[in-house]
């Protein structure tokens, strides 16, 4: 099952100010370990999309860095210019924030190369990004994402402070023996676990105004969300505003402003943070009936960037270090 990203064209007036692109801490650590790293850029809506040349089937091609997105996928319209044939599939599209879903074709590359990695044969989903692609920017388009599938399989690591992502070029088992986590909690950092609860391996256990909530860690959603119900369980108060999220591949919803006393993540604590809500009670209906769990909420872009994220995908954990 895919779950497509969030994003609102307008999120900048919700963020807090954001540093820039700074030194990475664990490049030194990574390098000396077997990785080879990519450049990463802010594109569109705050946007991870991998600055170094992406080639399907020897064609340039624009992706975001999505681990929200259970499998990486392609936009129709790019289909012919990558040169993909198409496949039909069986699995069905579950769309957030008033989407209706629906059958997922599959297309099939006879190679995809990330940087030194390469891919033969690679299946991607296919279906419409329209939302993705209706930034302000209109010289913006993304022909797909990268999911979760490859980030997890072939253990990268994505750092924000240094706006890098790394992926492993040595033996997968090395992965347990990386030293990333020692260099990152001697720099402040805090170590919190990833694991599936609901459909996806890229999930947190959070305490936000000391009610637990489940989040989805999603680099491809631009703003923090929490859902509507959740929230005032939470007693978060919430301020209505003018805006529309909307998935990648649906319809929108409107968007409130939340302010959350406390947000704790295992040893990792802030107060003050800002966050959307919205109802997700239409994604939630869509995955109770596909048999999953409902959705408290997701992890995004604004806040890992602001705490300097570094998510080790191999060894499900993410690093968090908060700045006053």
């Amino acid at each position: 099952m895919l779950l497509i990203r969030l994003f609102t064209a307008l999120f900048a007036l919700l963020l807090p100010s954001l540093a820039p692109a700074q030194e990475s801490l664990v490049d030194g650590v990574l390098t000396g370990e077997g990785y080879s790293s990519l450049p990463l850029r802010l594109a569109g809506d705050d946007h991870l999309e991998i600055a170094s040349p992406v080639l399907i089937n020897g064609q340039r091609a624009r992706l975001i860095v999505d681990t929200g997105a259970q499998i990486s996928v392609i936009d129709p319209r790019a289909v012919k210019r990558l040169k993909l044939s198409l496949e039909k599939t069986a699995s069905k599209l579950v769309s957030v924030l008033g989407g209706r879903g629906g059958r997922l074709r599959a297309g099939v590359a006879e190679s995809f190369r990330l940087g030194p990695l390469e891919m033969r044969p690679f299946i991607f989903g296919v279906t419409l990004l329209d939302a993705l692609n209706a930034s302000g920017d209109k010289e913006v388009r993304f022909d797909g994402l990268v999911g979760a599938e490859v980030l997890r399989t072939y253990q990268f690591v994505i750092d924000y402070r240094g706006m890098q992502l790394f992926v492993r070029q040595d033996a997968p088992e090395n992965a347990a023996k990386s030293q990333l986590g020692a260099r990152l909690k001697r720099a402040g950092y805090a170590e919190i676990p990833l694991a599936k609860t609901s459909y996806s391996e890229f999930e947190l256990r959070t305490k936000i105004n000391d009610t637990t909530f489940h989040l989805l860690l999603d680099t491809g959603a631009a703003l923090t969300l929490i859902d509507s119900s959740m929230a005032g369980f939470a007693e978060i108060p919430v301020e209505k505003t003018d805006l529309i999220v909307g998935g990648a591949t649906g319809a929108g919803v409107r968007l409130g402003r939340g302010r959350v006393r406390t947000f704790r993540a295992g040893s990792f604590k802030v107060e003050g943070v800002s966050v959307g809500v919205v109802d997700l009670s239409h994604s939630n209906r869509q995955l109770q009936n596909a048999g999953q769990a409902s959705i408290a909420g997701y992890l995004g872009s604004d806040f890992l960037r602001r705490y300097e994220a570094v998510i080790d995908c191999a060894n499900l954990k993410l690093y968090l270090r908060a700045r006053e």
